[in-house]
């Protein structure tokens, strides 16, 4: 169940680690995995990917569609 954030949006800009941010972000939504794909139309394979850090450099509308499902800007 995703939950509502309990921050405005926890991303460390600062930070390059975007799996890092991912993972704050989704956790403060009590977001799955499952969740993320369903709300970006990614597959569990692609948010798996950036969530696991193996996707170090996403497109950036894949990063879109993640800052929408996730109430980030």
């Amino acid at each position: 169940m995703v939950g509502k954030p309990t921050t405005e949006c926890p991303f460390d800009w600062g930070s390059m680690d975007f799996a890092a941010n991912l993972k704050r972000a989704m956790a403060d939504r009590k977001m799955t995995q499952a969740d993320l794909a369903r709300a970006t139309g990614l597959s569990t394979a692609q948010v798996a990917s950036l969530v696991n850090g193996k996707t170090k450099d996403p497109r950036l509308s894949t990063v879109s569609k993640i800052a929408a499902a996730l109430n980030c800007s």
